[in-house]
């Protein structure tokens, strides 16, 4: 839908043409784009991209917050604290092999990434994502494209 979406606004602002670039979440909507739209997509850029299920694009703490009533208790009792605890490891491995920038905690730090509303709408982002590339990865298991 979101592909669709685009390629009318585009199409409304005059572009016919263009190479498309997809950063982490937003790779699977590029490819997406790129297969419906072919036509329109000149070069495909893919940047970190999630285009395959993987057991990093969902973890349990992810899956509880997602539940209904369960996630709403979960976020707002238990993410904070765990989070904060976990927060420095996460750091490190969401940028290794490099360093996290200097002032990157202090510019945006815990405190919003762990939000009770912010945590559990990204769980239901995650859990919509996962989906998504599983169902086109099954669509696609044979086809030339590695989706």
């Amino acid at each position: 839908m979101q592909a669709r979406l685009l390629r009318r606004v585009f199409a409304a602002m005059g572009i016919h043409q263009a190479i498309v670039v997809g950063h982490s979440w937003a790779g699977a909507l590029a490819v997406e784009f790129a297969l419906r739209h072919a036509d329109f997509t000149r070069g495909l850029v893919l940047l970190s991209p999630v285009t395959h299920p993987s057991h990093e694009t969902i973890r349990w703490y992810n899956t509880a917050a997602a539940v209904p009533g369960l996630g709403t208790v979960f976020t707002r009792l238990l993410v904070m604290p765990l989070g904060l605890m976990r927060f420095d490891g996460a750091l490190r491995k969401v940028f290794a092999p490099e360093a996290a920038p200097r002032d990157y905690k202090q510019q945006h730090g815990p405190l919003m990434v762990l939000r009770p509303s912010q945590f559990r709408a990204n769980a239901q982002d995650m859990s919509v994502l996962r989906a998504f590339v599983t169902s086109r990865r099954r669509e696609c298991p044979t086809s030339g494209h590695r989706w």
